[in-house]
């Protein structure tokens, strides 16, 4: 496996195995990431994705001037175990909401899209030329549980392959 697709495969299921707030009212909506959380899932093999388990323990806290969620988290994948760190902010001068993982292997920072059921995270590399996108999309069946889905595309989004899939709850 090249560097890119371990670091694209790691990406894809840090953030698919996050929680991720449902609603955009501003920075409190990032109060529901607060408390512990575990989260499972099957990746299944594409280009981009390796088969296997995944699990996640994850606990997020507010900064002291609750500026920031920052969220530690243990990431499983088939065996093997890594950690990050996950920061969220609210911009309310753009009504914008901001992520950056930190991992071993470098910051990512991917776009955020929210709405009142779900959170889509893209991220995009380039593949030997080729443009790939990567989304996770959290859909919130309750306050404590939502399930996620990570596919990637292509052709500009025209077509999406399912990577893996999952679900998370708070403890």
């Amino acid at each position: 496996m090249t560097a890119l697709l371990r670091t694209a495969t790691a990406l894809v299921a840090a953030l698919a195995l996050l929680p991720i707030a449902a609603r955009s009212a501003g920075a409190d909506e990032l109060g529901r990431y607060a408390g512990s959380w575990t989260s499972t899932g099957t990746f299944v093999d594409t280009p981009y994705s390796k088969a296997g388990s995944a699990d996640a323990d994850t606990t997020c806290a507010w900064s002291t001037d609750r500026g920031f969620m920052i969220c530690q988290q243990r990431v499983t994948l088939s065996g093997k175990t890594e950690h990050d760190l996950g920061i969220y902010t609210y911009d309310g001068a753009t009504n914008a909401y901001h992520f950056v993982a930190v991992r071993t292997t470098g910051p990512s920072s991917p776009d955020i899209a929210m709405d009142s059921t779900s959170v889509t995270y893209v991220n995009s590399f380039n593949d030997n030329g080729k443009q790939v996108t990567v989304r996770t999309t959290n859909l919130w069946v309750g306050p404590d549980r939502y399930t996620w889905r990570t596919e990637y595309s292509t052709d500009s989004g025209a077509t999406w392959t399912l990577m893996a899939s999952g679900s998370a709850a708070r403890r």
